[in-house]
């Protein structure tokens, strides 16, 4: 085995005979420490642009968007505001339709072994958007 020194200018010998298992440990852990100091610089070196970058952006979000005056603006002929109540109106109608239809549905007479399936479903159903709201929440705080 014979060393020489790193071009990279640090303290520690290249190794570059392999005589044992040590070599080779040595070898990669030196590697590996390179790496770890171009990944730290790369990291230092984006968060700094990141920082420059939003510092330079002004504050912009959904809260700060200038909305136009409804009754101002016409489609097809019906005023902006209008349509809008309209829209909102026929989707109370639907809510309430849906509700009614619902309870009607629910107090209808069912065979024992289709509540069961039903429950099953139901709770399988459940078990599963619980499973997939913790995921997310996890990846939401991973990503903060």
């Amino acid at each position: 085995m014979s060393a020489e020194a790193c071009t990279n200018g640090c303290e520690r010998a290249r190794i570059t005979g392999i005589e044992g298992r040590g070599a080779i440990s040595n070898l990669f852990s030196h590697w590996g420490d390179h790496c770890k100091r171009a990944a730290w610089g790369a990291f230092v070196a984006l968060s700094g642009a990141a920082a420059a970058q939003a510092a330079a952006q002004p504050a912009s979000g959904e809260a700060n968007l200038k909305l136009p005056d409804l009754s101002q603006v016409s489609f097809l002929g019906v005023n902006g505001h209008r349509l809008l109540v309209w829209g909102i109106l026929f989707c109370i109608f639907g809510l309430a339709f849906g509700l009614t239809i619902y309870s009607k549905l629910k107090n209808l007479p069912v065979h024992s072994s289709m509540r069961e399936i039903s429950e099953l479903i139901y709770e399988t159903c459940k078990t599963y958007l619980i499973t997939q709201g913790k995921f997310l929440l996890l990846l939401e705080a991973l990503s903060l």
